[in-house]
């Protein structure tokens, strides 16, 4: 086997197990939760996916093709300008988020769990995007291993060997730190890639094209994305 066909499969594999993990999770919650805590997690899941869409805007579908767009040298620019873009975004969605509290979507005791989560999987999720746009897929399914799977394959024998982690703090825990790795690692693959980093000045006009591409993405994406998190809260409330 050469190295070539052997990358293709190890990132294959990392990607195949990170996927299936979500679905190994659920089903041996399944054999250790009660349906209501097994409810809350699914719960939470949702809640923290349909909001990192909604934090992200989808700005990333105008970064990720500026980022092919230039050569190597200029990479620094674009990453830079979606991180300004990004905390501008924060700024104003993320105390939206508390709407989902509010509206008792979700109980205010998980309040500090969700925000949690919900900043940490979005930067990660970013970053593993930003990979790929570089062309480095086996880096970024490793991010994404991290950041899905090898906390999952960690999680589920540490409650069935030790009952006293079988709780959604366990979870929420282990799903917090498995994002902050990610995070970390793909800093460290991220800045060793990308050429030349050196500060540059905010182009605001490149800013608000970004806004108005990533808002023509967003209200699609929300749209088909909102029934299937709909469908959980209404699982949930019966």
């Amino acid at each position: 086997m050469n190295t070539e066909v052997f990358i293709r499969l190890l990132n294959v594999g990392l990607r195949g197990v990170s996927m299936g993990s979500r679905f190994l999770l659920i089903f041996a919650l399944a054999k250790i939760f009660v349906p209501a805590e097994l409810g809350l997690f699914g719960l939470m899941m949702a809640a923290v996916s349909f909001s990192v869409l909604v934090i992200g805007a989808d700005y990333y579908t105008y970064s990720q093709r500026e980022l092919l767009a230039r050569p190597n040298e200029q990479w620094a620019f674009v990453i830079q300008h979606q991180i300004k873009a990004q905390l501008i975004l924060y700024g104003f969605l993320l105390p939206v988020q508390v709407l989902v509290f509010i509206f008792g979507l979700m109980d205010w005791q998980y309040s500090l769990w969700f925000f949690a989560l919900l900043v940490v999987e979005h930067i990660a999720q970013e970053m593993n995007r930003l990979l790929v746009a570089m062309h480095k897929q086996l880096l970024a399914s490793l991010v994404l291993f991290v950041r899905l799977g090898a906390w999952v394959i960690i999680v589920i024998p540490l409650m069935y060997v030790m009952p006293q982690y079988q709780s959604l703090e366990t979870l929420y825990t282990a799903w917090l730190i498995g994002g902050l790795l990610a995070i970390l690692l793909g800093f460290i693959l991220i800045k060793h890639t990308v050429p030349h980093w050196a500060w540059v000045k905010t182009d605001y006009n490149w800013l608000k094209k970004g806004y108005k591409v990533g808002l023509m993405f967003l209200v699609a994406t929300i749209c088909f994305k909102g029934l299937l998190t709909f469908d959980r809260y209404a699982v949930e409330a019966n």
